[in-house]
């Protein structure tokens, strides 16, 4: 009876183990379950044109179609399956179409009326499902260069209605300061109604225009010329005599940014497109749109050229060495501008000579601050940049200058640049530059 228990025994184990591996088979597998993605759609927007054309004040922006709220995409895991091997072929399993969430704002008018230099007033009219609580007006500008992931402004605007709403607010710049003509302007309208349900309208964007003038407009290049006086190839003319001048500038990069060149004039002109210049303003550049605004007469054109190719070689070297760590030298952005010029003018060569014959030299270190306010100090400083960087590029190369911008590009501090690419500290290089001109 004992020998038939454990033999009864004994298979009963035996069985609990088939059945036990069969259940733990490691090539039976299981997918993930499905998961959830929130996918945000927007609208591509069409790159506006950065040319002002004469006209009125006034301008209207239709908008486009609402942009698609965000939809919820789900993507089903595959139906689980046991492989029976590495060569197995997964089966393939249709996604879902996404699902539209419904409207919430019909947005019926969006409208910017400009006021140049004085600012931009903004209009909305729409209607919501239910009655609104809040409407903001979100805006800003758009910029070639910009170190900042989003930046705008939001307004809180007040309004009239509860369903069918109308609000208009205003830039006014004589408090916020003015922006360029040919600056690109873009807004947007955020709506909350009383459920706290949002709704974000279209971007939109408009030219801010100085309307004052009939211009024209050449481009050449990534440089577009706009202006007024002096005839209808004035343009070409100078889109000629830049690119000449330019050329000097070995800068070992093709250069791509699109640069708006506003030709005025009279520095009358320039100062009435900009609130709050100086009285004594000649031109004015804004980097981050690559933006210029200058003085170039044509009954003096020589004599206003060089002030527009040093503005323009300003942009074109700010291009080549843009980074969001650290600036250029003053010295070196000044002295490549007016280098760019084919050298200094006369009054600061003379500068420069008695400087040098009076052992009166602003030391390397100091070019690199703001230059001095005064005229005589002023003009020095120019005359000297550029005196360092002729030596430079005569002595080492455009080779070592282009090298020097692109470590400058990367955010490189002005002491270990000079050092990694000439192999001289500061002073070293100020003492070799010196001798240069023949003192010790």
């Amino acid at each position: 009876m004992i020998r038939t228990f454990s033999l009864t025994l004994l298979a009963a184990l035996a069985m609990f183990v088939m059945v036990a591996c069969d259940a733990a088979d490691p090539t039976a597998t299981l997918e993930p379950s499905p998961t959830a993605v929130i996918d945000p759609t927007a609208s591509p927007e069409a790159t506006p044109t950065l040319t002002p054309a004469p006209g009125p004040t006034v301008t209207v922006v239709t908008p486009p179609s609402l942009l698609s709220p965000a939809t919820l995409v789900t993507r089903p895991a595959p139906v689980p399956t046991a492989s029976p091997g590495p060569s197995a072929i997964p089966i393939p399993v249709p996604t879902r179409e996404p699902t539209a969430l419904p409207e919430i704002f019909d947005l019926v008018l969006s409208e910017a009326t400009l006021d140049p230099p004085n600012g931009i007033t903004f209009s909305m009219e729409g209607a919501g499902e239910q009655p609104i609580e809040v409407i903001d007006l979100e805006f800003g500008r758009e910029s070639v260069f910009s170190c900042a992931s989003t930046s705008y402004t939001s307004a809180r605007t007040a309004f009239d209605g509860e369903r069918e709403v109308t609000t208009t607010w205003t830039w006014d710049m004589r408090r916020t300061g003015s922006i360029p003509p040919g600056s690109v302007v873009w807004w947007r309208w955020r709506v909350v109604d009383e459920q706290g349900q949002e709704h974000r309208t279209p971007r939109q964007t408009v030219v801010y225009s100085d309307d004052r003038f009939p211009w024209e407009s050449h481009t050449s290049e990534n440089i577009t010329f706009h202006w007024y006086a002096g005839g209808p190839d004035f343009g070409q003319r100078l889109a000629s005599e830049v690119e000449d001048k330019l050329d000097i500038l070995q800068l070992g990069k093709e250069l791509e940014a699109p640069v708006q060149a506003f030709i005025y004039e009279t520095s009358a002109d320039v100062i009435g497109a900009i609130l709050f210049a100086q009285a004594w303003t000649g031109g004015l550049a804004f980097p981050s749109q690559n933006i210029l605004l200058i003085t170039v007469d044509p009954d003096n054109f020589e004599l206003d050229l060089p002030g527009l190719v040093h503005e323009l070689a300003h942009l074109l070297v700010g291009e080549v060495t843009f980074n969001c760590f650290g600036d250029l030298p003053r010295w070196l952005d000044e002295g490549l501008a007016v280098y760019s010029e084919g050298g200094p003018q006369e009054f600061q060569r003379f500068a420069l000579q008695e400087a040098i014959d009076n052992r009166e030299l602003i030391s390397l270190r100091s070019l690199n601050s703001s230059f001095p306010a005064s005229d005589t100090g002023a003009t020095l400083s120019y005359a000297l940049s550029w005196s360092l960087v002729d030596y430079m590029i005569t002595a080492y190369g455009w080779p070592n200058m282009q090298e020097l911008l692109a470590v400058f590009s990367e955010g490189s501090t002005y002491e270990a640049a000079v050092e990694q690419v000439y192999g001289l500290d500061l002073d070293s290089l100020e003492d070799a530059w010196h001798l240069s001109l023949g003192l010790e």
